[in-house]
């Protein structure tokens, strides 16, 4: 079964947690239908049984209460896949990873033979069905977790080769199984992440720490007895390379496997190697992918999406690719495929209290197309939303709505892809929402029954939120009305997607801006900011790391303002004079217009500002406010502020102003003016370029095109021929008398 996980250590992620995430994906031709759940102890069986390989083992007593992702449809076993238990511990299985006949044939896989011909059952190994049941109810740290799977499986083997994570808060570790009963792990280093896709992967292995301190690396008893006895490893120079050992070879995986690799590595480290090219390092058949990478900045949640969501955009192996070369589209097996079931994203926090140190984030179906959702795992029940599918499609469950979304966009990607981002990234902004507000609830109540109450609540309110996401979308036209895959309507050959990039100055009435590249959407009206956005509108700056501005009948509808590593949370400021500013801060800051000004600010959690009180008739400076809360709104009217909401317990001082403290700033640490960058219209429609400055703009790379490909070697030509004139030269006197014949011809 192919799956594609990645692990992420806590220094390497943008908040200091572990992270481990996970693709379950169906075989192919068909789906299985899964659901979010909580096992209770109760509900663990004292005697397991393996529906596909027959064996019966009795379990440990006292169990902790996990959640898990099992079948939604009974019969074929458990299949829990993927959870968190009481005690903070987690753990995904599993990986499908492959392995060469020298192993399997020194420590063959134990599998089920049923009765046959007189002769008895034949009781097979554990495998992906069995193990979260086995494991997870039982242990309290990701060590334990390998130790006691590695147990198991030289008690009673496997019958298929498999790769489990096993997460605490300040660990990850990951075992791959060794043919039928021999195991390895190694402890992911905190800085660095690991990607997986359908082949073991470890690339380096220390025996002597696994046979002594086992700080980083623990094994069967016996591997480096099986290693000899056998002859499996081929170094030259007695050096220890796993994927040599006992990975596999094939010419398959090039097409299925080591292509994920590369994609997930090349978008996560883009300038640490050449990924492209005849002089690539590595390219998708390497075999010599690294296991692990120090990532070039710290990995997000979206991050972790992007990648377990990939289908090689941005390369020509795109199936969805619709311009270049078409030759090599779909070469290699996606990441994002239709068959994926459900992704499972843990992310275990260090810096919360215990019973809400996990979220474990949710997606289902598609994830070239789904949403992910976050949840807090330490409950007692999942939301219904996400427990309740069947076996039967319905839009009554997340599943299942899902899978409708997937089946309509793919259909028509390019028409949908809008529709389907804007669904992504209103459901994961509002996720994120929805738990920042409730760590703060939590974070200021000490009651454990209350708290347990306000957990569940939020996990209620999120499935709520997520429905009505999931619904709107459904509702919304994914795939344009009357769109039978033919030819493109006259309605729908107005769709344009605009591209800036270096130096991006966008002049309107009601707004100027500046950012180093833009995207702009005729479908859904959007101009997207990237790379060090500042926005104006009257006397209003916003800065922020990516800015989305909507538009609507023409003029601007809202904007909304989000923060990165970069420059931290987005700050809204008004100058009032060379030495004072007004100043707004937080995670997410929403601007909504009427009649070309901002009339409402809504600045959602963290929220922070720095106000100067002036004297109406007179602006003398009267006071200075400083407020921090959870979420704030401004009401605006004519550039001045009528009203200001503050929601979350907040915290404010009001300083006259020959009073404010020195140690008190006056300026929010992230913030900075740069009314100098705002560009004037004559910098915008000024299209003349200056002769001094021809050759570095002609240097400038752009996209390319058949059309402009065709157009650029035609100027080639004729320049090389002499026959080139540029635009600022004169007009030749053969031109001229041209121009006036046709003049005179009324042509």
């Amino acid at each position: 079964m192919g799956c594609t996980t990645i692990l992420v250590g806590k220094k390497a992620t943008y908040d200091g947690s572990t992270m481990i995430a996970r693709n379950d994906d169906s075989g192919a031709g068909h789906f299985t239908a899964k659901k979010f759940a909580v096992v209770s102890p109760e509900q663990q069986p004292k005697t397991y049984h393996s529906v596909l390989s027959h064996v019966t083992i009795e379990l440990p007593e006292n169990p902790m209460r996990y959640t898990a992702m099992p079948n939604a449809v009974e019969g074929k076993g458990i299949w829990a896949a993927s959870g968190v238990n009481e005690a903070h511990v987690a753990m995904t299985a599993t990986e499908t990873i492959t392995s060469n006949p020298r192993v399997l044939g020194a420590d063959p896989l134990v599998v089920y033979q049923p009765a046959a011909d007189g002769k008895e059952e034949i009781t097979g190994g554990i495998g992906e069905e069995d193990l979260v049941c086995l494991v997870l109810p039982y242990i309290r740290s990701a060590r334990e977790g390998v130790l006691r799977l590695g147990s198991l499986l030289e008690q009673y083997g496997t019958y298929e080769m498999n790769g489990i994570a096993f997460q605490d808060k300040d660990e990850i570790w990951w075992l791959e199984t060794i043919g039928g009963h021999h195991w390895m792990a190694r402890r992911v280093p905190d800085e660095v992440y690991v990607v997986m896709p359908n082949q073991l992967g470890t690339d380096s292995f220390d025996l002597e720490d696994a046979y002594g301190e086992q700080k980083n690396f623990l094994c069967s008893a016996d591997l480096k007895e099986f290693i000899e006895t056998y002859h499996l490893n081929l170094s030259m120079d007695g050096s220890l390379n796993p994927r040599d050992v006992f990975g596999s070879h094939d010419d398959a995986d090039h097409v299925y496997n080591t292509p994920r690799a590369w994609f997930m590595e090349r978008y996560l480290n883009p300038n640490t190697y050449r990924w492209d090219g005849a002089l690539a390092d590595f390219t998708p058949v390497s075999d010599d992918l690294p296991w692990c990478m120090v990532p070039e900045k710290k990995i997000t949640v979206e991050d972790v999406k992007y990648v377990l969501s990939g289908h090689y955009q941005g390369t020509p192996y795109d199936p969805y690719g619709s311009y270049g070369d078409k030759s090599m589209r779909g070469a290699y097996r996606s990441i994002g495929i239709n068959r994926n079931d459900f992704m499972a994203l843990i992310q275990i926090r260090p810096d919360m209290e215990a019973d809400c140190r996990p979220v474990e984030w949710i997606a289902y179906g598609s994830n070239a197309f789904n949403a992910l959702v976050p949840f807090y795992a330490d409950v007692e029940e999942t939301p219904e939303y996400l427990n309740n599918t069947t076996g039967r499609v319905s839009t009554e469950n997340f599943y299942w709505s899902s899978r409708l979304i997937a089946a309509m966009a793919d259909a028509s990607y390019n028409k949908s892809l809008f529709h389907v981002e804007r669904y992504q990234e209103r459901v994961a902004a509002k996720g994120h929402e929805l738990i920042n507000r409730y760590d703060a609830r939590l974070a200021a109540e000490q009651d454990t029954a209350a708290r347990k109450v306000l957990r569940q609540q939020a996990n209620t309110e999120i499935a709520a939120m997520l429905q009505k996401e999931t619904d709107d979308t459904l509702d919304g036209e994914a795939v344009p009305e009357g769109d039978t895959g033919g030819e493109a309507t006259a309605e729908e050959e107005k769709e344009r997607v605009i591209v800036g990039y270096h130096h991006v100055k966008i002049f309107r009435s009601d707004l100027q801006a500046v950012c180093d590249s833009l995207v702009s959407f005729s479908r859904d009206t959007t101009i997207h900011l990237h790379k060090d956005p500042v926005m104006w509108n009257g006397d209003n700056q916003i800065k922020s790391d990516r800015t989305v501005v909507y538009i609507k009948d023409e003029v601007i509808d809202h904007a909304v303002f989000t923060g990165g590593e970069e420059h931290g949370n987005p700050v809204m400021s008004a100058e009032l004079d060379a030495d004072h500013y007004n100043q707004i801060t937080g995670k997410t800051i929403e601007a909504l217009f009427r009649d070309n000004e901002i009339y409402r600010t809504n600045v959602v959690g963290n929220a922070q500002t720095y106000y100067y009180m002036q004297d109406e008739e007179t602006g003398a400076y009267q006071g200075f406010l400083v407020m921090e809360c959870a979420d704030i709104t401004f009401i605006i009217s004519g550039q001045e502020i009528e009203e200001i909401i503050f929601r979350g317990d907040p915290v404010y001082a009001i300083y006259p102003m020959n009073l404010i403290p020195e140690a008190q700033p006056q300026r929010l640490p992230n913030f900075v003016w740069e009314g100098d960058r705002r560009p004037t219209k004559r910098e915008v429609f000024d299209r003349r370029i200056k002769a001094s400055r021809r050759v570095e703009y002609e240097a400038i790379p752009q996209p390319r095109f058949p059309l402009t490909e065709s157009i650029d070697e035609y100027r080639l030509r004729i320049i090389e021929d002499g026959l080139w004139r540029d635009r600022d030269d004169d007009i030749t006197y053969d031109a001229r008398e041209y121009v006036k014949r046709l003049r005179m011809q009324g042509q």
